[in-house]
Protein backbone atom coordinates (compact mmCIF):
# COMPACT_ATOMS: atom_id res chain seq x y z
CA UNK A 1 0.00 0.00 0.00
CA UNK A 2 1.34 3.38 -0.47
CA UNK A 3 1.83 5.57 1.67
CA UNK A 4 0.72 9.00 1.65
CA UNK A 5 -1.54 10.90 3.77
CA UNK A 6 -5.28 12.17 3.08
CA UNK A 7 -6.67 15.96 3.64
CA UNK A 8 -10.42 16.33 4.01
CA UNK A 9 -12.60 18.98 4.38
CA UNK A 10 -15.65 17.44 6.44
CA UNK A 11 -18.77 17.18 8.94
CA UNK A 12 -19.64 14.57 11.44
CA UNK A 13 -19.75 10.91 11.75
CA UNK A 14 -20.99 7.98 14.02
CA UNK A 15 -20.95 4.66 14.60
CA UNK A 16 -24.13 2.22 13.92
CA UNK A 17 -23.59 -1.73 13.78
CA UNK A 18 -24.48 -3.47 10.85
CA UNK A 19 -23.41 -6.86 9.02
CA UNK A 20 -20.35 -6.67 6.84
CA UNK A 21 -20.41 -7.78 3.38
CA UNK A 22 -17.85 -8.07 0.31
CA UNK A 23 -17.91 -4.70 -2.01
CA UNK A 24 -19.43 -5.46 -4.81
CA UNK A 25 -19.33 -6.24 -8.38
CA UNK A 26 -20.81 -2.65 -9.64
CA UNK A 27 -18.97 -0.57 -7.42
CA UNK A 28 -16.92 1.86 -8.92
CA UNK A 29 -13.50 2.41 -7.60
CA UNK A 30 -12.22 6.21 -8.14
CA UNK A 31 -8.45 6.72 -8.14
CA UNK A 32 -7.81 9.01 -5.04
CA UNK A 33 -5.11 10.17 -6.05
CA UNK A 34 -5.00 11.29 -10.02
CA UNK A 35 -9.28 11.33 -9.94
CA UNK A 36 -8.90 8.37 -12.86
CA UNK A 37 -11.75 5.34 -12.72
CA UNK A 38 -10.14 2.02 -11.58
CA UNK A 39 -13.18 -0.57 -11.92
CA UNK A 40 -17.06 -0.47 -12.87
CA UNK A 41 -18.89 2.04 -15.16
CA UNK A 42 -19.18 5.55 -14.09
CA UNK A 43 -17.62 8.48 -15.88
CA UNK A 44 -16.23 12.21 -13.96
CA UNK A 45 -16.99 15.21 -16.01
CA UNK A 46 -19.77 17.64 -16.87
CA UNK A 47 -18.01 20.37 -15.49
CA UNK A 48 -20.04 23.26 -17.45
CA UNK A 49 -22.82 23.26 -15.18
CA UNK A 50 -25.09 25.51 -14.49
CA UNK A 51 -27.36 25.66 -11.35
CA UNK A 52 -30.99 25.56 -12.70
CA UNK A 53 -32.52 23.00 -10.24
CA UNK A 54 -34.06 20.75 -12.67
CA UNK A 55 -32.07 17.37 -11.59
CA UNK A 56 -29.47 17.91 -14.53
CA UNK A 57 -26.93 17.11 -12.68
CA UNK A 58 -28.25 14.62 -10.48
CA UNK A 59 -27.39 16.79 -7.37
CA UNK A 60 -28.89 19.81 -8.97
CA UNK A 61 -31.91 20.26 -6.80
CA UNK A 62 -34.14 22.41 -4.99
CA UNK A 63 -33.42 22.98 -1.43
CA UNK A 64 -35.99 23.15 1.41
CA UNK A 65 -33.17 25.71 3.02
CA UNK A 66 -34.70 29.32 3.36
CA UNK A 67 -31.88 30.35 1.08
CA UNK A 68 -32.90 27.96 -1.59
CA UNK A 69 -29.22 27.13 -2.23
CA UNK A 70 -27.96 23.82 -3.21
CA UNK A 71 -24.18 22.52 -3.24
CA UNK A 72 -24.11 23.55 -7.11
CA UNK A 73 -24.72 27.12 -5.32
CA UNK A 74 -22.43 26.32 -2.91
CA UNK A 75 -19.48 25.67 -5.06
CA UNK A 76 -20.27 28.33 -7.94
CA UNK A 77 -20.88 31.52 -6.22
CA UNK A 78 -19.60 33.39 -3.29
CA UNK A 79 -21.54 33.65 -0.01
CA UNK A 80 -21.08 30.37 1.44
CA UNK A 81 -17.05 29.55 1.05
CA UNK A 82 -14.72 31.69 1.00
CA UNK A 83 -13.17 30.52 -2.07
CA UNK A 84 -15.45 28.89 -4.02
CA UNK A 85 -13.95 26.53 -6.39
CA UNK A 86 -16.91 27.21 -9.68
CA UNK A 87 -18.36 24.31 -12.05
CA UNK A 88 -16.37 21.40 -11.10
CA UNK A 89 -16.39 18.09 -13.17
CA UNK A 90 -18.39 15.56 -10.58
CA UNK A 91 -18.82 11.72 -10.31
CA UNK A 92 -22.11 10.45 -12.87
CA UNK A 93 -23.51 7.22 -14.21
CA UNK A 94 -25.27 6.26 -17.63
CA UNK A 95 -25.90 9.81 -17.91
CA UNK A 96 -25.17 13.70 -15.91
CA UNK A 97 -29.06 12.74 -14.37
CA UNK A 98 -27.91 9.56 -12.86
CA UNK A 99 -26.10 8.81 -9.44
CA UNK A 100 -23.55 6.38 -9.31
CA UNK A 101 -24.87 3.94 -7.00
CA UNK A 102 -22.04 2.88 -5.02
CA UNK A 103 -18.57 4.24 -5.24
CA UNK A 104 -15.51 3.84 -3.04
CA UNK A 105 -11.91 5.68 -2.96
CA UNK A 106 -8.80 3.26 -3.83
CA UNK A 107 -6.77 3.73 -1.30
CA UNK A 108 -4.45 5.54 1.55
CA UNK A 109 -4.24 7.52 4.64
CA UNK A 110 -5.23 11.41 5.63
CA UNK A 111 -6.07 13.78 7.63
CA UNK A 112 -9.23 16.15 7.64
CA UNK A 113 -10.61 19.43 7.69
CA UNK A 114 -14.18 20.84 8.59
CA UNK A 115 -15.13 23.36 5.56
CA UNK A 116 -18.89 24.11 5.74
CA UNK A 117 -22.49 22.60 7.52
CA UNK A 118 -25.74 23.86 6.68
CA UNK A 119 -27.57 21.20 7.91
CA UNK A 120 -30.33 21.61 10.55
CA UNK A 121 -28.79 18.25 12.19
CA UNK A 122 -25.47 20.03 12.82
CA UNK A 123 -25.28 18.80 16.19
CA UNK A 124 -26.86 15.44 15.89
CA UNK A 125 -24.46 14.73 12.09
CA UNK A 126 -21.36 12.38 12.39
CA UNK A 127 -19.50 11.94 9.82
CA UNK A 128 -16.41 9.30 8.99
CA UNK A 129 -14.65 6.94 7.10
CA UNK A 130 -14.91 3.42 6.32
CA UNK A 131 -13.64 -0.36 4.90
CA UNK A 132 -15.38 -0.90 1.60
CA UNK A 133 -18.11 -3.21 1.29
CA UNK A 134 -18.35 -3.36 5.44
CA UNK A 135 -21.13 -2.02 7.54
CA UNK A 136 -19.35 -3.33 11.04
CA UNK A 137 -18.71 -0.67 13.31
CA UNK A 138 -14.68 -2.23 13.50
CA UNK A 139 -14.48 -0.79 10.23
CA UNK A 140 -15.07 2.95 10.39
CA UNK A 141 -13.07 5.56 11.79
CA UNK A 142 -14.90 8.37 13.20
CA UNK A 143 -13.80 11.80 11.93
CA UNK A 144 -15.91 14.77 12.79
CA UNK A 145 -19.30 14.78 15.74
CA UNK A 146 -21.74 16.65 16.47
CA UNK A 147 -20.98 20.52 16.74
CA UNK A 148 -17.52 20.19 15.50
CA UNK A 149 -16.77 23.63 13.82
CA UNK A 150 -14.97 24.28 10.52
CA UNK A 151 -11.14 24.48 10.72
CA UNK A 152 -11.43 21.69 13.16
CA UNK A 153 -8.64 19.60 11.59
CA UNK A 154 -8.07 15.87 12.22
CA UNK A 155 -5.34 13.23 11.28
CA UNK A 156 -6.09 9.11 10.46
CA UNK A 157 -4.70 6.43 8.93
CA UNK A 158 -6.69 3.70 6.86
CA UNK A 159 -5.65 0.15 8.78
CA UNK A 160 -3.44 -2.52 6.18
CA UNK A 161 -6.44 -4.50 6.30
CA UNK A 162 -8.94 -2.44 4.44
CA UNK A 163 -7.08 -3.14 1.56
CA UNK A 164 -6.79 0.12 0.21
CA UNK A 165 -10.52 0.79 -0.42
CA UNK A 166 -12.26 3.30 1.72
CA UNK A 167 -15.78 5.14 1.00
CA UNK A 168 -17.53 8.08 3.68
CA UNK A 169 -20.69 7.73 5.78
CA UNK A 170 -22.77 9.79 7.74
CA UNK A 171 -24.67 9.06 10.73
CA UNK A 172 -27.68 12.09 10.88
CA UNK A 173 -31.04 11.78 12.50
CA UNK A 174 -32.70 8.97 10.46
CA UNK A 175 -29.97 6.59 10.09
CA UNK A 176 -26.38 5.54 8.86
CA UNK A 177 -25.75 5.65 4.84
CA UNK A 178 -22.46 4.95 3.09
CA UNK A 179 -20.89 5.90 -0.25
CA UNK A 180 -21.51 2.64 -1.14
CA UNK A 181 -25.43 3.53 -1.14
CA UNK A 182 -26.63 -0.43 -1.42
CA UNK A 183 -25.35 -0.96 1.93
CA UNK A 184 -28.41 1.29 3.20
CA UNK A 185 -30.99 -1.40 1.41
CA UNK A 186 -34.10 0.82 3.08
CA UNK A 187 -33.29 3.61 1.35
CA UNK A 188 -33.96 3.55 -2.41
CA UNK A 189 -35.55 5.66 -4.75
CA UNK A 190 -37.58 4.99 -8.78
CA UNK A 191 -34.45 3.85 -11.22
CA UNK A 192 -35.07 6.95 -13.67
CA UNK A 193 -34.28 4.08 -16.20
CA UNK A 194 -36.76 1.50 -15.22
CA UNK A 195 -39.66 2.97 -13.64
CA UNK A 196 -40.53 -0.77 -12.62
CA UNK A 197 -37.50 -0.80 -10.54
CA UNK A 198 -35.92 0.98 -7.58
CA UNK A 199 -32.60 2.08 -7.10
CA UNK A 200 -30.04 2.79 -4.03
CA UNK A 201 -30.20 6.89 -3.33
CA UNK A 202 -26.70 8.07 -3.20
CA UNK A 203 -25.75 10.44 -0.01
CA UNK A 204 -22.68 12.13 -1.38
CA UNK A 205 -21.97 14.39 -4.34
CA UNK A 206 -18.32 13.74 -5.21
CA UNK A 207 -16.23 16.48 -7.40
CA UNK A 208 -12.90 16.46 -8.74
CA UNK A 209 -11.34 20.02 -7.93
CA UNK A 210 -7.89 20.89 -8.92
CA UNK A 211 -4.35 19.62 -8.31
CA UNK A 212 -2.48 20.48 -4.86
CA UNK A 213 1.26 21.13 -4.68
CA UNK A 214 2.37 17.38 -4.59
CA UNK A 215 -0.04 16.34 -7.94
CA UNK A 216 -2.77 14.88 -6.13
CA UNK A 217 -6.76 15.78 -7.09
CA UNK A 218 -8.27 17.94 -4.12
CA UNK A 219 -11.98 16.45 -4.48
CA UNK A 220 -14.62 18.20 -3.39
CA UNK A 221 -17.42 16.29 -1.60
CA UNK A 222 -21.25 17.38 -0.60
CA UNK A 223 -23.58 15.51 1.54
CA UNK A 224 -27.19 14.81 2.24
CA UNK A 225 -28.45 14.19 5.92
CA UNK A 226 -31.73 12.89 5.11
CA UNK A 227 -33.37 9.81 3.36
CA UNK A 228 -35.22 10.12 0.34
CA UNK A 229 -38.02 9.71 1.39
CA UNK A 230 -37.70 12.18 3.61
CA UNK A 231 -36.89 14.70 0.67
CA UNK A 232 -40.11 14.84 -0.47
CA UNK A 233 -42.93 16.81 -1.42
CA UNK A 234 -42.56 19.73 1.08
CA UNK A 235 -38.74 19.41 1.04
CA UNK A 236 -38.67 21.70 -2.13
CA UNK A 237 -38.31 19.00 -4.22
CA UNK A 238 -41.77 19.36 -5.29
CA UNK A 239 -40.26 21.59 -8.23
CA UNK A 240 -37.81 19.37 -10.15
CA UNK A 241 -39.58 18.28 -13.09
CA UNK A 242 -36.63 15.81 -14.67
CA UNK A 243 -36.24 13.09 -12.64
CA UNK A 244 -36.57 11.59 -9.24
CA UNK A 245 -33.65 13.20 -7.68
CA UNK A 246 -33.64 14.60 -4.09
CA UNK A 247 -31.70 16.55 -2.10
CA UNK A 248 -29.28 19.68 -1.75
CA UNK A 249 -26.32 17.87 -0.64
CA UNK A 250 -25.41 20.77 1.23
CA UNK A 251 -25.35 19.43 4.63
CA UNK A 252 -21.92 19.04 4.68
CA UNK A 253 -18.95 20.22 2.47
CA UNK A 254 -15.58 18.69 2.71
CA UNK A 255 -12.79 18.29 0.85
CA UNK A 256 -10.26 15.42 0.58
CA UNK A 257 -6.72 15.42 -1.03
CA UNK A 258 -3.79 13.59 -0.76
CA UNK A 259 -0.03 14.70 0.75
CA UNK A 260 3.41 13.11 1.67
CA UNK A 261 3.14 11.73 4.82
CA UNK A 262 6.51 12.44 7.06
CA UNK A 263 8.69 9.97 4.93
CA UNK A 264 7.83 10.24 2.00
CA UNK A 265 7.39 14.35 1.91
CA UNK A 266 11.33 13.93 2.62
CA UNK A 267 11.66 11.69 -0.99
CA UNK A 268 9.69 14.61 -1.95
CA UNK A 269 12.05 17.38 -1.18
CA UNK A 270 14.98 15.13 -1.65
Amino acid sequence: MRKWTLFALVTGLALIVSSAQAVGPSTVEVDFYYGNILAGTASIGGGGWTVQKDGDPWWDNFSADPSGRNIGDVLSSAGDLPSPPGALDYLYGTNTATSVADWVFRDSIGSGVLRLELAGWANINQLGIYKAGSTSPSDRITLFSGPDSPSKQVTFSIPASWGGRFGLFITSQVGTFYSEASLNPSDTQPDPNDPHKNRPYQHFALFKGGFNQYGFVRWWIGVEDKNWAINGPGQGNEHNNNNSNRGDYQDMVLTIEAVPDASTLALFLS
